[in-house]
C-alpha cells in the first residue's frame, strides 16, 4: 500500500532514513534503507536513493509497493571501455552498483549494463555480467564487470589487492600533514545507527590500508586523493573518520560532522576517480579516469 507524508517546519533538515523509521514506526531502519536504496521512495515526484537526503519543508515523501522506474535508464550509461570480457563504466551517486538481495528488479547499475548490452546487441540471446567490485551507493565514479568467464579473472586482482584503486574525497576538518597512511584493521558486523564496518580492536579484524594526500586546502575543509592498499567495505569512510577527517555529508560514521562548511550536500563526498587493472585475458594495461561529478564540484567551490 502506498504511503504518503508531508515535512513539516520543524522537521526541515532531518535524514529521510530516520525521518521514515519514525512515520513507519513498525519498519526497522534496516527495512527502510532497503526501500530507499530499491527505489521505492519518492520525494515531491523524484525518486530518491539517498539515505541521507535532508528533508525541506513541504516535501512530500510517498513510499510506494513497487519501485519507481527510471526513464531511458541505459541511454544515460557513460562507458570508458568494453571488449568481449570486460566493461568498464560510470556509476552514478545514489545508484546501487548491484541491487539488494531482495530486489532482483531494482534499478542498479548492473541492470543498466545488461540494458546497454541488449540494445547494442539486439540479435544476442542474452549477456553474461558479472560485478567484480563495488561502490557505495551514495560514492560516484569508475567501476568495471566482466562479460566473460575469462573476465571474471580479474576478480583475483581485486582479492590480491593488486589493482590501482584512487579516490578523491571532500573532509570536514584540516589535515596536519600533506601525507598520511592510516593502517587500522577493520570488522563487519551490526554495530548499530546504519553501521556495519567499524575499526576492529584488540586481533580482530582483516587488515586495511588507506593512504592520502592533501590536493587542496580550504578553511575548515580540505580536498584528498586517497589511495586504496585494500579494498575492503567502507574502508574510506571508516578510516577517515577514525583519522578525524570524515567525509563532507558523511551520516554513517560520523553524523553530525558539520563543524565547519555546514553546507547542504546529500551523500557523503567521495568518487571513485581512477581504475588500473592488467586485463585477464591479455594482459595490457588499462588505467581509467572520472573528473569530479557537477556535484562535488559545485561543493569545492562554495567552500573554497
Amino acid at each position: 500500500m502506498t504511503k504518503r507524508f508531508k515535512v513539516k517546519a520543524p522537521e526541515e533538515g532531518r535524514r529521510l532514513d530516520l525521518w521514515l523509521v519514525a512515520k513507519m514506526g513498525h519498519l526497522s531502519r534496516r527495512k527502510i534503507k532497503a526501500l530507499i536504496d530499491g527505489g521505492y521512495v519518492q520525494i515531491n515526484g523524484r525518486r530518491v536513493v539517498i539515505a541521507g537526503w535532508e528533508l525541506e519543508a513541504g516535501d512530500e515523501v510517498v513510499v510506494g509497493s513497487q519501485p519507481v522506474p527510471t526513464r531511458a535508464a541505459a541511454e544515460r550509461l557513460r562507458v570508458y571501455y568494453q571488449d568481449r570480457d570486460v566493461i568498464v563504466v560510470e556509476k552514478p551517486a545514489g545508484l546501487p552498483t548491484v541491487p539488494g538481495p531482495k530486489e532482483k528488479r531494482a534499478d542498479c547499475l548492473l541492470s543498466r549494463v545488461r540494458s546497454y548490452l541488449r540494445r547494442k546487441y539486439a540479435s544476442s540471446r542474452g549477456a553474461f555480467v558479472a560485478p567484480l567490485h563495488r561502490l557505495d551507493v551514495g560514492t560516484s565514479g569508475v567501476v568495471v564487470f566482466a562479460l566473460s568467464k575469462a573476465g571474471e579473472g580479474l576478480s583475483t586482482q581485486f582479492r590480491r589487492h593488486s589493482v590501482r584503486r584512487e579516490y578523491l574525497a571532500v573532509v570536514v576538518g584540516r589535515p596536519e600533514k600533506s601525507r598520511g597512511v592510516i593502517k587500522l584493521p577493520v570488522e563487519k558486523g551490526n554495530f548499530g545507527g546504519g553501521k556495519n564496518v567499524r575499526v576492529a580492536r584488540g586481533q580482530r579484524g582483516q587488515a586495511a590500508v588507506t593512504e592520502y594526500r592533501v590536493v587542496e586546502r580550504y578553511p575548515d575543509a580540505a580536498l584528498l586523493q586517497v589511495r586504496l592498499g585494500t579494498g575492503r567495505t567502507h574502508q574510506v569512510r571508516v578510516h577517515l573518520a577514525e583519522k578525524g577527517l570524515p567525509l563532507v555529508g558523511e551520516g554513517i560514521y560520523a553524523p553530525g560532522a558539520w563543524a565547519g562548511p555546514r553546507l547542504p550536500f546529500y551523500r557523503h563526498a567521495l568518487h571513485a576517480s581512477l581504475l588500473g587493472f592488467s586485463h585477464p585475458v591479455t594482459g595490457q594495461e588499462l588505467l581509467f579516469r572520472s573528473s569530479l561529478p557537477k556535484d562535488l564540484r559545485a561543493l569545492i567551490e562554495k567552500i573554497r
